[in-house]
Formats: structure tokens, sequence, C-alpha cells
């Protein structure tokens, strides 16, 4: 639970895309990780929290950023939420309150420098950030903090987010509540996993990205209905979010669905065009990823015999090992400039003919002609029956409904009402014998006297007593 932060909101007369790209730049230049990116929000973490606390440099701080972004009349609103990513103890963070300002407010001059550009008129406008705090301010304790960190921020750099690896780009931390979402349209009811949902948003993403993927009335509506639809999960904050569609959007729909299986069977690659030299180099992330791992793997267990002596565990043999965890390559270099700068986008390859296709919305193959939308296959996708909404007591069994015995006529079985105490079950027997009727004119003595058990014998002729039986079946002598 978040201890420090810092929140700010600026509006814009931009255009959202560049507002949304330009905070995405923020991000990586700062050395953040994107967990998420949608049209209405962005998400990075940057930092360790495995070495989380008062002596590690503020680069690696563990901190948070969130902007929601709100498309207005002429513009748009950008909202900043700046927050610490700690273990806090009691959800507060005592002593980090300036060390934090300080980081927190470095990140969010980054942010109105950016926008500076867009809109230099709006930025004479800008409020300054609001800091709070869970914990009061601690003037001494911030300042030995302060030179912890300055005093050993040589030692941890080298050595921190790759211990424990980055996540892949994720939904917003608002959705990881919901499982399923529920599209409603005139054709009936269509229910997607959320990862379904993710893909269909990722294709709005794309074509948000790339203007000339469709004509621009097309597209605006692709990228508001997306929006919409990310403010619904958003809001949703339960597991299964509901999705209403105009008649307007049910095209839209339908073309980020096929888009999406199209997508989901083909290879998915990225595309780096060095800005220098506008070379082009292909890359898998999985590939990546993989290796990147292997090599960690590798420092690990070859690390193992060499820092373990007489003495124990070596620190600088070991500190040197936490070095070689950390990659100091960059993630691209171009092998004909050597430039270390690259615009990416996501390509696939035709299945037939292996053509690299470059397209946000695929069709046809140009080379080929392959035609991918006839490649996808039927499925039945919309139901017209309401699925049942998920209900909180769905887990509990239902009360089961018990109703009194009812009494059995004399003499064969007593009446439970009468307040005699039935004996437990006997263990199964022949069935008995129906026993004869009482005397003439016999009536019974209350209270009922309770039966003998299953074993006794008619002390008379020596017969089997019948289970619960007021007479012998024999003799008509009255037992008890």
């Amino acid at each position: 639970m978040p201890a420090l932060g810092l929140d700010f909101q600026r509006r814009l007369s931009a255009d959202p895309g560049a507002v949304h790209a330009a905070m995405l730049n923020v991000l990586r230049d700062g050395g953040f990780k994107v967990t998420a990116s949608q049209l209405t929000r962005i998400e990075g973490k940057r930092g360790s929290r495995l070495f989380s606390g008062m002596v590690i440099p503020p680069k690696m701080l563990p901190m948070a950023a969130t902007f929601d972004l709100v498309a207005e009349a002429g513009g748009c609103r950008l909202d900043v939420h700046l927050v610490d990513a700690q273990f806090n103890i009691a959800g507060r963070a005592w002593g980090l309150n300036q060390t934090y300002r300080d980081v927190l407010g470095g990140v969010a001059g980054e942010v109105d420098h950016a926008l500076a550009r867009l809109d230099p008129a709006a930025s004479a406008g800008f409020a300054a950030p609001t800091f709070w705090s869970k914990g009061g301010d601690l003037g001494v304790f911030d300042a030995v903090t302060a030179k912890g960190v300055q005093a050993t921020g040589a030692v941890f750099s080298k050595a921190g987010e790759v211990l424990e690896g980055g996540p892949r780009e994720t939904a917003p931390e608002a959705w990881d509540d919901i499982d399923t979402v529920t599209i409603h349209g005139s054709a009936g009811w269509a229910v997607l996993s959320l990862d379904e949902v993710q893909a269909h948003l990722g294709i709005a993403a794309m074509v948000f990205a790339d203007e000339g993927a469709m004509p621009p009335n097309l597209r605006s509506d692709v990228t508001s209905f997306a929006a919409r639809v990310e403010l619904v999960l958003t809001a949703a904050g339960r597991s299964t979010a509901t999705v209403e569609l105009a008649p307007a959007e049910e095209p839209v729909f339908a073309f980020l669905h096929q888009q999406a299986q199209i997508r989901a069977v083909l290879p998915a690659r990225t595309l780096h065009t060095c800005t220098t030299c506008r070379l082009e180099k292909v890359t898998n992330e999985d590939f990546e990823r993989l290796r990147e791992r292997n090599e960690r793997l590798r420092t690990i267990v070859g690390a193992a015999g060499a820092t373990i002596g007489r003495g124990g565990v070596q620190p600088f043999i070991l500190l040197g090992q936490l070095f070689r965890l950390k990659k100091l390559d960059p993630d691209y270099v171009c092998p004909r400039c050597q430039g270390m700068e690259a615009d990416e986008r996501l390509i696939t390859f035709c299945p037939t003919c292996g053509e690299m296709l470059k397209a946000t919305v695929l069709q046809a193959c140009p080379k080929c002609k392959h035609d991918f939308r006839a490649a996808v296959p039927a499925e039945q996708l919309w139901s017209q029956q309401a699925p049942a909404l998920p209900s909180p007591q769905a887990a509990l069994p239902p009360p089961v409904e018990t109703s009194a015995p009812q009494p059995l006529p004399p003499p064969v079985q007593p009446n439970a009402a009468s307040g005699w105490a039935p004996q437990p079950p006997p263990p199964p027997v022949q069935p008995p014998v129906q026993p004869a009727p009482p005397p003439v004119g016999w009536q019974p003595t209350p209270p009922p006297v309770a039966p003998p058990p299953p074993s006794a014998m008619c002390g008379s002729c020596g017969t089997a007593l019948v289970p619960g039986g007021v007479f012998c079946a024999k003799c008509g002598t009255r037992v008890g």
C-alpha cells in the first residue's frame, strides 16, 4: 500500500494521441518498465523492492506511475499519480519523505517538460503538484536517510532490477479482479475472457498509433469505442464487467474481434527501425527473454563454488557476481551504425509466402493474396440467453428444507409427537412380519412404552418380537 505520493492534473489543447506518446517516452527515458499501455491509462514501475529501504540510490527507489488520459473538447486532461512501491511498515514510510519528495518531483518535472513542448501556453498555468504522506516529517531521520542513499548508491546501482526480472506488459491494476467481460448487443450476449478483450484493445492501440491504418472517421470510431471499454473495465470493481453495445458500435466490435482472431494464429515479431540510418531489425521478445533468463542462471550457478570458502560467502566476489547479473548492454544496437535508438512496431509474416507484413489492419497478403479473414475459424460467439451473474452466496449450499415426520398408525409404529424418544436405528433385518391386530375394544394406555430391542423374545411362546411392536405376532401377548 503506497505511503507517499505526488498527484497533479494538467489540461492541454493538444491531441490525446500526442500526449499518450509523450508520456510513454517520459516513462521509458526515466527507466520505468511500462506495465500497462491503454488508450486511457498508462502504468509503469521503476526500482527494486528486493533492495527497498533507506540505503539505495534514488534511481532504484521502488515507485509506480499512473497516467489517466481523458479526451475533452478542444484537447484533453491528464491526471498523474506518482507513488512509492515499498514494503511499508504499518502503512507508513518513516524517514523517506524528503527523499521521495525529490525523486517524485523529478519525474513530475520531466512530465511537465514534455507537456510544455506540446502546449506552451497551457504550461504557464500549471499548478504545483501536491505531495502527500501517511507518516510525519522527521527532519533528522530524513537527513540521515538522504546521506545513506548517496553513500551506498554506487554499490547497489549494478544489482537491482535484473535480479527480479521485469514483468511483461499487463492490464492495469484496476482490472485485477476481472475474469470475464460480457458484451451485449442486438445479436445477443457474448462472454469473453479478459485476455480476449485486451487483444481487442491491443488492436485499437495499434490503430491509434498508426494514423494511416484506416480512414480518419473509422479510426476515430475504433479509438472512441476502445476508450469507452477501458473506462467500463476500470469502473467495474467486480469479477464480471458488462459492455452495452450501441448500434453504431457493433461493426467496430466485430472488426476488432476479427483482427484479434487473425493475429492470434500468426507469429508476433518486433521491427526495430534505426532512427539514424533507418536499418530494420526483427526481434522475437520470447527469445530475448529466454536468453536473458538462461544467462542469469548460468551466472548464478557459476558463482556458487567461487563465493563460499572457509569464512563463508566472500562479499567482494559475491558483489562482482551481482554486477554480472546486471545487463550492461543496451536493449538495441544497430548492427550497421551502432545507433541505440529505434522506432518499434509490431509485425507478422504471411503463412503462405512468408512476406513480412507491416500493416496494422490485416486483410490480404499483398504478395500472394492470401485472405486472412477467410482463414478465421467459425465460432459460436453470440448467445440469446443472458449469462448468469455470479452471486456472493453462490458458493454456499442451498438450505435443506425439512418437515416433521408424520406419525404412523398404531400399533405398528409409535407416534413421534407423543414425546417418545426413538432409539438409534437398528441394523438391517429381514422384512418384519405384519403383526396381528389387537383385541377388540382395547385402548392403549398413555404414555406409550418404549419398544424392546430387536433381539427380544416373547416370554410366552419364545417367538422373536417385531421391532417396535406392542403385541406378540404369534400369541398376542402384550409386551412390556
